[in-house]
């Protein structure tokens, strides 16, 4: 059979995570060829290859085993399961690997490998190759798990999902048939929801809101709130500050809070609309209690003098010899953070930076050249017209601690025309200013928006890697996470 040969891209010169000081000992075209009409049988071949002058080299004899194609024949050792056996579109389905690690991966697709719609993929499912997926397995109660479903999104309907298993190092392919779940479509008039995935740190709380649980009804009825079916195993779960009840309906989701203990917890409820139509599938929301880490991100701080009275501080920065950070000059205005400091925080890519501090402009300090951890400033004395500065103890300066970095998620990744950005780690539904930076730390766009979340367009951005950085306004909380542009 001859094989069809895809040549090789040119090399990415654009990537800027690629060390082009490192080069391959070998490059090489694709190629490949396609059998077709063999099932439940053991194909035996080897690759042929013939230069430009008559040289021949055979591979050596290959193996593979042809499947039924129904997903339940082929090298499985037992080791992967689901339940329930037989889902319908309104179930949640549960995916358990005996032997996947922290590192597994579930590579998925529906419908003969087509990419899943965006509001089936599970939080922290990145985009993968062929239009596949890929969903990291979570340790819950000693297994590792992935939750899928339920699959009853009028955008996409879902009669099969099709997987196999990425450990990193190897895959699971069920021997070469892929794993096959096939799914029962159910068509109702009853509401529609969806999942929930936060992340929050031990004994911290987290208030719902009703765009929370992703309300949609084919027949034009309006949300009514959620009937509970099962209860967290740890943790609180209480509306109006009194625990809720198993069958109890609690129509004003803005009063149900969960207060987390220090394990990963959930529970589930169905979605009720104004009709009183109960959704035919039962939705989960998981709470994973993590670990904070600390901010990685420069955060300077300079006390303004006494003589500029009630004007703003403004921080002008660039990294290098000449790449400013900021459009134009004076730069940004600086965070009041009490007892005379301003404050910034640059993204986590920024290592080492330059700066001026100014009074909108002038007057202005001297260059503050190649800081590279956290300081705070205040003026010293003068050169010229321009004040120096000194470094001073953040500790004794009444500057607030540096707040913790949290991570928001962004999906899809990469993203093409537009991309959602949700904050899963917080219960502040107040008002966030997101920045968008290149590698270069040098800030391209910013945003501001309420609630936990905001589908922003791509506008101008080129492909590539981004930094995102978003602050709360009010409580100063930092997330920051990578974009993936293609």
């Amino acid at each position: 059979i001859a094989m069809t040969r895809r040549p090789m891209a040119a090399d990415p010169t654009t990537d800027p995570e690629l060390n082009f000081f490192i080069l391959p000992q070998a490059k090489a075209d694709l190629c490949y060829a396609e059998i077709v009409g063999l099932k439940d049988t053991l194909v035996d071949y080897y690759v042929e290859a013939i230069d430009a002058k008559g040289n021949t080299f055979r591979s050596p004899i290959q193996h593979v085993y042809v499947g039924k194609g129904d997903g339940t024949t082929g090298g499985t050792t037992g080791d992967v399961t689901w339940l329930p056996l037989a889902p319908t579109a309104t179930n949640t389905i549960t995916i358990t690997c005996k032997n996947a690690t922290a590192a597994s991966k579930l590579h998925w697709g529906v419908n003969a490998w087509t990419t899943a719609n965006a509001a089936y993929q599970p939080a922290g499912t990145v985009a993968s190759t062929g239009g596949a997926v890929e969903t990291p397995f979570t340790l819950v109660n000693g297994a590792w798990q992935v939750v899928l479903g339920p699959f009853n999104n009028p955008a996409q309907a879902v009669t099969k999902i099709n997987f196999v298993i990425n450990h990193g190092s190897s895959w699971d392919n069920n021997g070469g048939s892929d794993y096959l779940i096939n799914i029962t479509p159910v068509l109702t008039d009853n509401p529609l929801g969806q999942n929930i995935n936060k992340t929050l740190a031990a004994n911290e709380s987290y208030t719902f809101s009703s765009a929370d649980f992703g309300f949609s009804s084919t027949k034009a009825n309006t949300f009514k709130g959620i009937k509970i079916v099962s209860l967290p195993a740890s943790g609180s779960l209480k509306a109006k500050a009194t625990a809720v009840n198993i069958d109890q309906i609690v129509t004003d989701v803005t009063q149900l809070a969960f207060n987390a203990a220090s394990t990963t917890a959930s529970f589930t409820y169905k979605i009720v609309d104004s009709a009183d139509l109960l959704s035919d599938a039962t939705y989960t929301a998981t709470f994973t209690v993590g670990t904070i880490t600390p901010p990685t991100g420069i955060t300077v701080s300079f006390k303004k003098p006494t003589d500029w009275g009630t004007a703003a501080v403004n921080l002008w920065a660039w990294t290098g010899t000449n790449t400013n950070l900021f459009a134009s000059w004076p730069g940004v205005a600086m965070t009041d953070k009490g007892n005379g400091f301003y404050s910034y925080t640059f993204a986590s890519s920024v290592t080492n930076v330059n700066l001026i501090f100014s009074k909108n402009g002038s007057p202005q300090t001297v260059d503050i050249s190649g800081v590279t951890q956290s300081t705070c400033y205040q003026q010293s004395g003068l050169s010229g017209s321009k004040l120096t500065v000194s470094a001073v103890d953040c500790a004794t300066s009444g500057i607030v601690e540096t707040p913790s970095l949290l991570k928001a998620l962004v999906f899809p990744q990469p993203a093409t025309d537009r991309f959602m950005v949700q904050l899963p780690n917080i219960a502040d539904q107040g008002k966030y200013s997101l920045s968008i930076y290149d590698l270069n730390g040098k800030e391209l766009r910013k945003e501001t928006f309420s609630g936990n979340r905001i589908l922003l367009e791509r506008e101008n951005l080129k492909s590539g890697l981004y930094i995102l950085h978003i602050i709360a306004d009010n409580s100063g909380i930092i997330f920051s996470s990578k974009l993936s542009l293609r």
